[in-house]
C-alpha cells in the first residue's frame, strides 16, 4: 500500500516528501541522504521532527531569528556589532521622523495660529538656515520691526512677520533641531556602551525628543 512519507535528517530537519510503500521508503531515505522518516506529509515550513514526531515551531521571535536545529529552539544570528548597527538605524529612522513631522513654534502669530514650519529634508533645513542668516542681518541693521519675514507653512499659509519675530521663530526652530540631534547622539551613546542585547533591548528610541 502507497502511503505518504516526510523524511527528515539527523537534527529533525525535514528534507522531502514521498509517496511509496513499504518497501520503498529505505530506497528513498538513501536517496535523500535522509536518516529518519515519520508517516503523513508535514510542511518543513512549519514542523520539525523530534523523537519522531512532528513538531509545530513555536512563534518566530522576530524576522532575524533562525530555527537552530541541535537545539531545537529560535537563535539570532546577528553579532553585538550588528544588533548595534540595527538599533542605531532605528534611532536614525526615528530621528527623521521628527524632523519630517515639521516643527511647532510657540511664539509670534506662528504659535498663536498652532502653524507648523516643513523641516523634511537638507534642502528645507538649507532653506531655514538661509532665512535666519537673512533676518539676523536685517535686525542688527536696525530693521527688526519691519515686516519683511516670509513664512511658508505646512498648511500653505502665508504670514509675514516682522524681521525680529521671524529670526525669534527661527532662533527658535535652531534650538528644537539641535535638541533632535543631542537626543539622537545620547540614544547612539547608550548603544555604544551596551554590553549584550538585553541592553540594547532596553534602550526606548521613543523617549527624549522634543
Amino acid at each position: 500500500m502507497r502511503k505518504d512519507f516526510t523524511l527528515h535528517d539527523g537534527q529533525g530537519k525535514i528534507l522531502a516528501h514521498v509517496t511509496c510503500d513499504d518497501t520503498e521508503i529505505e530506497a528513498n531515505m538513501v536517496a535523500n541522504n535522509a536518516q529518519g522518516f515519520i508517516e503523513g506529509s508535514i510542511s518543513w515550513l512549519s514542523h520539525y521532527v523530534f523523537g519522531g514526531v512532528a513538531i509545530a515551531f513555536p512563534p518566530q521571535p522576530s524576522p532575524h531569528h533562525i530555527w537552530d536545529y541541535p537545539s531545537s529552539a529560535w537563535v539570532d544570528p546577528r553579532t553585538l556589532d550588528d544588533l548595534k548597527a540595527s538599533k542605531c538605524s532605528l534611532i536614525d529612522q526615528r530621528r527623521d521622523a521628527v524632523f519630517a513631522a515639521g516643527f511647532a513654534p510657540t511664539i509670534g502669530a506662528l504659535g498663536t495660529a498652532n502653524e507648523i514650519l516643513q523641516v523634511r529634508d537638507a534642502e528645507d533645513r538649507t532653506n531655514w538656515l538661509t532665512s535666519q542668516a537673512a533676518y539676523a542681518a536685517a535686525v542688527s541693521a536696525g530693521q527688526g520691526a519691519v515686516l519683511g519675514a516670509e513664512f511658508r507653512t505646512l498648511t500653505n499659509n502665508t504670514y509675514t512677520i516682522s524681521y525680529s519675530e521671524g529670526f525669534a521663530v527661527l532662533m527658535e526652530m535652531a534650538a528644537w533641531g539641535q535638541a533632535i540631534m543631542r537626543n539622537s547622539w545620547d540614544l547612539k551613546d547608550s548603544v555604544a556602551t551596551a554590553a549584550d542585547q538585553a541592553a540594547i533591548d532596553v534602550i526606548d528610541i521613543e523617549v527624549g525628543w522634543p
